[in-house]
């Protein structure tokens, strides 16, 4: 076996063993792909059911699809932390 070989093969085994992508660098990955298709849109939903920023977007600041915060702005939070639970106690069990 000359030095040449054990480079190959040293080569080969790196290449075998080499780290899979973390969850996060799979995620930029498929954003950096997928934005090309999509180069319209801000946001884009991956296979994996997780929202990310397009780096190829090039406009305007969009909102969040999952961001609802404007049905609220109406309605302060205090309504809901005024609710009472109704009593009970009538219950024949």
């Amino acid at each position: 076996m000359t030095y040449d070989d054990y480079d190959q093969l040293q080569a080969e085994y790196e290449a075998r063993n080499a780290p899979c992508a973390s969850p996060a660098e799979a995620l930029d990955e498929y954003a950096v792909n997928a934005g090309e298709t999509f180069a319209d849109s801000q946001w884009i939903l991956t296979p994996w059911d997780v929202w990310v920023q397009n780096p190829k977007y090039q406009g305007p600041p969009q909102k969040h699809p999952e961001d609802d915060s404007d049905l609220y702005e109406d309605r302060p939070l205090r309504e809901c932390a005024d609710f009472t639970a109704p009593d009970f106690d009538d219950c024949p069990f």
